[in-house]
């Protein structure tokens, strides 16, 4: 039976509510990364296919001094030196 009646669930009840975990889920794992990352001693930079800065973490802005998410976007080859 589905919550909303007392109607028998369905298979896309089930895939819905499979789906609704999965996202749960995920959102969880990543709240868990970010604060991984964030209090990490190290710096860290994730940097995508493109080369370009994903994220970086408290420690490498500090590094590197900048504020906030200023490098996210920006080509990994600002924080290498010359």
């Amino acid at each position: 039976m589905n919550s909303y009646d007392d109607t028998p669930a369905t298979d896309s009840d089930d895939l819905l509510a499979r789906e609704r975990a999965a996202r749960t889920a995920a959102e969880e794992a990543a709240a868990r990364y970010r604060v991984l990352v964030e209090s990490a001693p190290d710096g860290i930079v994730e940097v995508d296919a493109r080369g370009r800065i994903a994220l970086t973490n408290g420690e490498t802005r500090r590094m590197f001094g900048y504020d906030g998410e200023e490098l996210v976007g920006q080509p990994v080859s600002v924080l290498m030196p010359e």
